[in-house]
């Protein structure tokens, strides 16, 4: 669980962007993915993957998954997102390799760096849904604190560009591999209570998966 990890980076209250690494990859089995500038002991990697749901997901065994948007397996080949998270204990590695133990997939991931600053209150609460059409519907979660939210937006066979929703910080938003898989990654501070949906827009239906996490605010 993400939460466990939150609390494994001693002491420390809510947390702020470091910086991000993007990967697009055809069909692989493995891939590495560069470690995020400025990546320091005790900052929270966590990684975003959008890839076939006929295919395991793609695991490290320092990450710990936080959640799968969308069905583990699905003869059709549609897109799942995946969210896996890593609190460093030490320097961190140059790169961290993800591999699939079920043949080959397409994949867009990307790594973000956030570092913890004060004590945190709050576990990690995160929700997610999977659809098809052009609206891209992040599920609204609750925070019991003052919280950032991160939505995870997971596209299947998409050749535009994904529009965030309104109002929020986008750190990543990239067409994967040979137009089989889109990503986009958004973030934004919100009060207590309930997040309210976030929805991001495409202009050609398709089948998604949206993810909302939230973590505790600097």
């Amino acid at each position: 669980m993400l939460s466990h990890f939150l609390r494994a980076a001693a002491g420390q209250t809510g947390v702020k962007f470091i910086s991000k690494t993007d990967v697009d990859q055809s069909a692989t089995s493995s891939f590495a993915i560069t470690t995020p500038a400025g990546a320091a002991n005790g900052d929270i990697l966590i990684v975003f993957f959008s890839q076939s749901t006929s295919r395991t997901n793609f695991t490290n065994a320092n990450f710990t998954n936080v959640y799968t948007a969308g069905p583990a397996t699905n003869p059709s080949g549609n897109t799942k997102g995946v969210c896996s998270a890593f609190v460093l204990t030490g320097a961190p590695a140059a790169s961290y390799t993800f591999t699939c133990t079920l043949g080959t997939t397409a994949v867009a991931a990307s790594m973000l760096c956030y570092r913890p600053s004060r004590t945190i209150t709050q576990s990690a609460v995160f929700s997610t849904t999977t659809q098809s059409g052009t609206s891209l519907t992040a599920p609204t979660i609750t925070a019991s604190v003052a919280g950032l939210l991160l939505c995870g937006y997971f596209v299947d066979t998409f050749t535009g560009a994904i529009t965030p929703p309104a109002g929020m910080t986008v750190r990543t938003n990239f067409n994967g591999a040979s137009a089989t898989r889109a990503l986009c990654v958004t973030e934004l501070s919100v009060p207590t209570g309930a997040t309210g949906t976030k929805i991001a827009t495409i202009p050609t239906s398709t089948a998604w998966n949206a993810g909302s996490l939230i973590l505790p605010k600097v």
